[in-house]
C-alpha cells in the first residue's frame, strides 16, 4: 500500500513539474495599494513676539502672507507640508 501512495505522489509531483509548477507553489494575494494621501499645509504666523503654527486657517482667519488676522498675528504663508497621521 505504501508503494502505491509513493507512486501516486511521485506521479503528481512529476505532473506539477511538467506543467511549470511545483508542489510548494502558493497563490499570493495581490499587494494592497497604498492610499495616496495629500500633504497638509502648515501655516506660520507671527505676532511680533512669537511664531504660531497651525493647519487650520480658521484659527487666525487668514492665510494671505502679510495679512493681519486674529490675535494680532500676521500670516507668513505656508511654512511646510505635513503628512496626515496613519
Amino acid at each position: 500500500m505504501n508503494y502505491v501512495k509513493c507512486l501516486l505522489l511521485l506521479t503528481l509531483l512529476l505532473a506539477f513539474t511538467l506543467c511549470g509548477k511545483n508542489a510548494s507553489t502558493t497563490t499570493k494575494a495581490p499587494k494592497a495599494k497604498k492610499a495616496k494621501v495629500a500633504p497638509i499645509p502648515v501655516y506660520r504666523y507671527f505676532n511680533g513676539q512669537e511664531h504660531f503654527y497651525t493647519t487650520s486657517i480658521e484659527e487666525i482667519g487668514t492665510a494671505t502672507p502679510g495679512a493681519v488676522g486674529n490675535h494680532g498675528y500676521t500670516s507668513e504663508g505656508i511654512a511646510f507640508y505635513a503628512l496626515p497621521p496613519n
